[in-house]
């Protein structure tokens, strides 16, 4: 009943202590794993006459099998209750990780002496339940990264003779500069099949899809972009700096609401412009690139796009960056007062996100994206 109060809260949500517990469940799965394996190795090798060991040095090593199974399981369960996984294949993951601590303790229990004297046949549990408990491994494991990576990690990166073979389709090209994807005729692109689904695949799919649906948010169809997740719609159409996917964008790394998680590949600045670009003018899903309005500072992304600058635009480009750090430089050198805490407060309390700009400075970053 304690345990119960500690790890739900009243109003049914699940504790921050009982989601504490539940990260640990990829670090927790990796012991049985290797314990099994172990136990495989060592048993095929006193087979094929190479060792020889004490039947006890299995025993204990089943024992930490079963129990470390069995604590990947609750800490597993408890990790369930985050939501935004495939129900199904959670299902099918978590009766999988039960049955692999089922049968871990029925090869245990095979191996305890006072077990075979009070029930006969005991010693033919052993060999059946080592098997499935390892065929449960592999399978739990496989459905565990479909969950957390999508069901076509394992394939993803297949070379193309075996992609035929196994009638895989081709492997789509990974593109450089920044991520942006490479387009032979960027005014006849569709805007966002071509230009802004590509970055919601590299950098937002991997957390909202079919399998893993963070925030109940799914980014990998029109239907359910349109959507959005727990919290409503990640976008409004025509206003970018009111749609919660360019907040989150924007916010620091450090901060836990930040998208992409810490960790994860972040968007670049040319691709945050992109898709701001694309909200701004209405987010649409049917247009192409020259049907919207194209502001200056978007012109140079899309050259990108269509397979580089010319030199004289990449030259001023990269004169803008320079001036933009010598001014930064120039003005991060000059001492300035600190800003009082009721000046602060007060920016605070009307929405104002305020960072410090830089170390050892008093200069103040201050934003009202967040505002509303």
């Amino acid at each position: 009943m304690i345990l119960t109060q500690i790890l739900l809260q009243t109003n049914t949500q699940v504790s921050d202590f009982a989601l504490f517990l539940g990260r640990f469940h990829p670090l927790l799965v990796h012991l049985p794993i290797g314990f099994l394996i172990v136990i495989v190795i060592l048993e095929l090798l006193r087979i094929a006459g190479k060792i020889n060991f004490e039947q006890n040095t299995i025993k204990y090593i089943l024992s930490i099998t079963a129990i470390s199974a069995t604590i990947a399981c609750i800490a597993g369960y408890f990790l369930s209750l985050e939501g935004g996984y495939n129900e199904e294949i959670l299902e099918e993951h978590k009766w999988q990780g039960i049955w692999l601590a089922v049968f871990s303790w029925l090869a245990y229990l095979s191996k305890l002496q006072f077990i075979k004297d009070r029930i006969p046949f005991t010693n033919a549990l052993y060999a059946p339940s080592l098997v499935f408990a390892n065929l449960m491994m592999f399978i739990a494991g496989h459905h565990g990264g479909n969950l957390t990576h999508g069901e076509t990690y394992l394939t993803e990166n297949t070379p193309q003779p075996f992609r035929n073979w196994l009638g895989i389709a081709p492997k789509e090209e990974k593109n450089t500069d920044g991520g942006l994807p490479k387009i032979s005729n960027v005014n006849e692109a569709m805007v966002f099949q071509d230009v802004i689904k590509p970055i919601f695949k590299n950098k937002c799919e991997q957390c909202h899809n079919a399998n893993k649906m963070k925030g109940d948010l799914r980014m990998d169809t029109i239907e359910l972009l349109k959507k959005g997740g727990e919290h409503g719609a990640v976008f409004v159409a025509g206003k970018a700096e009111e749609s919660e996917l360019i907040k989150r964008m924007l916010l620091p790394e450090s901060n836990d609401d930040h998208m992409p998680p810490k960790g994860k590949t972040q968007p670049t600045e040319q691709e945050i412009s992109l898709i701001r670009w694309w909200i701004d003018n209405g987010a649409p899903f049917d247009k192409k690139v020259s049907e919207l309005t194209q502001p200056e500072e978007i012109k140079p992304i899309l050259s990108l796009l269509g397979g580089g600058l010319t030199e004289t635009l990449a030259s001023t480009i990269q004169q803008v960056k320079q001036d933009k750090f010598d001014l930064e430089e120039k003005l991060l050198s000059q001492n300035v007062a600190a800003a009082s805490e009721s000046s602060i407060a007060e920016l605070k309390k009307n929405g104002a996100l305020i960072l410090p700009f830089a170390q050892n400075s008093n200069f103040l970053e201050i934003s009202f994206i967040n505002n509303r």
